[in-house]
């Protein structure tokens, strides 16, 4: 029981921490680490420590899922919707 309420005052602390919303964007299916960088105003170094965080384990050369960058950019306060294909 006590591993059930660490979890959700862990899960609790993570939500807290997410910034406000400042702006959305759209968003393909898959995206360019370098793009999510540059979208986020933060540097690769940061991104990839974010990555880590999150278990998404990819070289910056090469592209992460919407899901993935959306979680990514979150932590920052952007909001990424999916584009209409």
């Amino acid at each position: 029981m006590a591993d059930v309420v660490k979890r959700e005052q862990a899960s609790m602390s993570r939500r807290a921490r997410q910034p406000r919303i400042k702006w959305h964007v759209g968003l393909p299916k898959m995206v360019a680490v370098k793009y999510v960088a540059e979208l986020s105003g933060q540097g690769l170094d940061s991104v990839v420590a974010v990555m880590s965080e999150l278990r998404i384990i990819v070289s910056v050369e090469r592209s992460i899922s919407f899901d993935d960058a959306a979680r990514i950019l979150r932590r920052y306060g952007i909001a990424a919707h999916r584009m209409a294909q």
